[in-house]
């Protein structure tokens, strides 16, 4: 499941953005794995604004995850 409220809409979330910002891309590759909708979908929006080959190959590789909600996240990066 995606996380489908807008960051401006709560402080948690606004805070998580930022915090996320300083985390290097394996960090937020990693966090795609993350239990929390909320922390899937922060990290995967900080990944649309990297462009780099290693986002795209680990959303590719999690597309083919057992979990519905790792392949979902992984659409979204893609």
């Amino acid at each position: 499941m995606i996380d489908d409220k807008d960051i401006s809409d709560s402080m948690l979330r606004f805070i998580l953005w930022r915090a996320l910002q300083s985390y290097s891309t394996q960090e937020l590759l990693d966090l795609l794995l993350d239990e929390d909708p909320i922390v899937r979908t922060a990290a995967a929006k900080q990944l649309h604004l990297r462009s780099e080959p290693s986002i795209f190959n680990k959303a590719y590789e999690l597309s083919l995850h057992q979990r519905d909600e790792v392949r979902e996240i992984s659409a979204f990066v893609l």
